[in-house]
């Protein structure tokens, strides 16, 4: 039996937290890299096995064989690439980069290096998302419409750090639209703080509704069929309505996302798991739609 992977992470922030427990339960964390020690205390209790290493230091380690990467957006190129070209294999959390050219040279460095890269779009790995796409799969749909409400994360444009969430949902369901617009429609904590989106196939077209200055906090998916029917996706549970009649609740999801992402992630390192299905040229291709998106921003 193959021995646990080795693996480390960099950047334990809010996010990176869940990360790295999810490293520590699927895999053998044994190092983190964080820019203060303000971490540290949190680390000898959650991951206590995992020691405080520098991004040098774990890129020279050749028994951590994957890193993971939850860093603010704007370093993942550069991280990414020092841990590709150090023969790691890589999970980035969403987007892979800033720009398409810049996730096209990861690409190439992964193939180049034979290195499994994943991106981190973690409701593609939602039980209760791949439910929906499973039993609308067959089906003629008319309307795709995905509602996202919270408020707070200012520090990153809406665009690459919630959009591209929608963008790969969209992209994994229908493939590349044939052509789409971004509106921004409110600006109060930052340059956009509100998005509506529209991407058009050839016989529906799905719509995304960001507003991270909502008082509420929601996000819901909701499929529209031909046959005026339709399925719901909110929280852990799918329903199906006809005609206008009450809700049916169809599904209820129990496994966490994050857990079967990391896992998946860990699989395809292993060889024993299934393709990924957000790999290096799938986060390739968000941004290349981004790209698109932000050349007819209204």
């Amino acid at each position: 039996m193959r021995s646990p992977i080795k693996t480390a992470i960099i950047g334990v922030g809010r996010w990176g937290k869940n990360v790295a427990r999810e490293l520590y339960n699927s895999s053998e964390l044994i190092g983190y890299a964080a820019r203060t020690n303000a971490h540290d205390t949190w680390a000898a209790e959650a991951i206590p096995n995992a020691k405080r290493m520098s991004i040098s230091e774990i890129c020279a380690d050749p028994s951590i064989e994957a890193v993971a990467i939850t860093t603010p957006i704007a370093t993942h190129y550069q991280i990414a690439r020092q841990c590709l070209e150090a023969e790691k294999h890589v999970f980035v959390e969403k987007p892979l980069a800033m720009t398409f050219e810049e996730a096209k040279v990861l690409e190439q460095k992964a193939y180049e290096k034979k290195r499994i890269l994943a991106v981190g779009y973690i409701f593609l790995y939602h039980p209760a998302f791949q439910k929906i796409q499973e039993l609308t799969k067959a089906k003629s749909i008319q309307r795709t419409t995905l509602n996202w409400r919270k408020y707070g994360t200012f520090t990153e444009q809406i665009e690459f750090n919630l959009l591209t969430h929608h963008l790969a949902m969209a992209l994994h369901l229908y493939g590349m639209p044939t052509s789409g617009h971004l509106e921004c429609i409110e600006k109060k904590e930052s340059l956009c703080d509100h998005t509506k989106t529209e991407l058009r196939y050839e016989n529906h077209s799905l719509f995304s509704n960001i507003n991270r200055i909502s008082e509420g906090k929601s996000h819901a998916m909701h499929v529209e069929l031909t046959d005026s029917s339709s399925y719901t996706w909110e929280e852990n549970s799918v329903s199906f309505t006809r005609d206008k009649q009450a809700a049916e609740i169809v599904y209820k999801a129990d496994a966490q996302p994050l857990t079967l992402e990391i896992q998946a992630f860990l699989g395809a390192i292993s060889g024993n798991g299934a393709p990924l299905i957000t790999d290096g040229s799938f986060g390739v291709r968000v941004l290349q739609l981004h790209e698109m998106l932000q050349k007819n921003l209204r």
